[in-house]
């Protein structure tokens, strides 16, 4: 395989020494099952230390209830990218709960910024 069908040139270093290499990241369970978390160029660089986006937003769903989120990264005034999670204003959790909760877990990031938006 050298390119997608009716692509003159390869798609961003995708197709390499005859495969396809998505990007995605994933597991695979002790039963051999394969779960995908994410994609490499969705992964956060922190500070060094890397964090898929989705991994943040299970971690809400999972032990504050917040199905609805979005964890990102802005770079700051110095270039440096920072951690931000975006709720929905519908969200009963305490902004400064969900946060604490991040650091909690995450506590060699920097402290994630919130953002309240009307929809996500």
């Amino acid at each position: 395989v050298q390119a997608y069908l009716e692509e003159e040139a390869p798609a961003g270093g995708s197709f390499r020494d005859g495969w396809f290499h998505p990007g995605d990241v994933g597991a695979l369970s002790p039963g051999g099952m394969l779960r995908i978390t994410g994609r490499t160029g969705e992964v956060m660089n922190l500070g060094g230390v890397k964090v898929l986006p989705a991994i943040i937003e299970g971690l809400l769903a999972d032990r504050a209830g917040i199905a609805d989120s979005a964890a990102f990264s802005l770079p700051d005034a110095l270039g440096i990218e920072q951690p931000w999670l975006a709720l929905p204003r519908s969200v009963p959790a305490d902004p400064r709960a969900v946060a604490a909760l991040v650091s909690e877990r995450f506590p060699e990031i920097p402290r994630i910024r919130l953002l309240v938006v009307d929809v996500l």
